[in-house]
């Protein structure tokens, strides 16, 4: 039996998960604060897209599970602070 095993703490990988779980809490709070059935449905839509995002990165791969968790919470960050996201991008 070839199991793939990893070669990091998957705790990691947990911790990955986590910020997607965050960031998708925000879009279904948003959701549930939006005004039009549009923006409402673009807010679920975006929960969605980030579950999808977190089940496609390959849990044996260190590498990926940083970089999407770093960008999980980036976004996040974005959202909760934008004022301070938009000083960092337009540096």
């Amino acid at each position: 039996m070839d199991k793939k095993l990893y070669d990091y703490d998957p705790m990691i990988y947990d911790v990955m998960r986590e910020s997607a779980i965050r960031l998708g809490g925000k879009y279904i709070s948003l959701a549930r604060q939006s005004k039009t059935d549009a923006e409402r449905e673009a807010f679920f839509a975006a929960d969605r897209g980030v579950q999808q995002e977190a089940d496609q990165v390959d849990r044996y791969n260190v590498n990926a599970v940083k970089t999407k968790t770093a960008e999980f919470a980036d976004r996040l960050n974005a959202i909760m602070n934008p004022s301070a996201h938009h000083r960092r991008m337009a540096a």
